[in-house]
């Protein structure tokens, strides 16, 4: 960004403050972005958690076992390091 202004504006002081002010504004954006990707991921994650609790639970599970259950069903999905996986081992 700061090179392109400089082609228009042939001047080091405003290309600063346009790259300045472009950056805070994408990395606003940026953050904002990984927020709505963040809880996507979640809200997918938790319907696979409830499906797989579903599942187990009409097999014959009881509800401590069918959650057990799930947390070993979202580990092979979604691995270790899920937000979903993490809040299900509180449980």
């Amino acid at each position: 960004m700061f090179l392109i202004s400089l082609l228009f504006y042939k001047s080091f002081i405003i290309c600063f403050v346009i790259a300045m002010v472009y950056g805070v504004l994408n990395v606003k954006k940026e953050t904002k972005r990984q927020e709505e990707l963040r809880k996507w991921k979640l809200n997918l994650e938790f319907k696979e958690l409830m499906l797989s609790i579903s599942a187990a639970l009409s097999a014959g599970y009881s509800i401590e076992n069918s959650i057990r259950e799930s947390e070993k069903d979202l580990d092979m999905l979604f691995g270790e390091k899920s937000a979903i996986l993490i809040e299900t081992e509180k449980i």
